[in-house]
């Protein structure tokens, strides 16, 4: 789940690993192309620039998080973040 400033929190599948070094989001990096069932079915996947300091480790503290934090609610073999 993502927290988003407008939005609030999303639910979101990360579909891929971004290795193309020209993608930049607010000068840093994207690292990340994330699914959100927010956005629709046909909506492309959203650029991040996740970082495991924006990240809670549990979703107990989700009332108090700010925006552009995130929860990994399952973890995948296939996903790293």
């Amino acid at each position: 789940m993502f927290k988003w400033l407008n939005d609030g929190w999303c639910i979101g599948t990360i579909v891929s690993r971004n290795t193309n070094r020209r993608l930049i989001l607010d000068g840093e990096f994207v690292n990340f192309l994330v699914k959100y069932t927010c956005d629709g079915p046909n909506a492309p996947p959203a650029e991040h620039v996740l970082k495991s300091s924006d990240r809670l480790m549990s979703i107990g503290p989700i009332h108090g998080a700010r925006h552009n934090q995130g929860v990994l609610l399952e973890s995948r073999a296939d996903a790293v973040v």
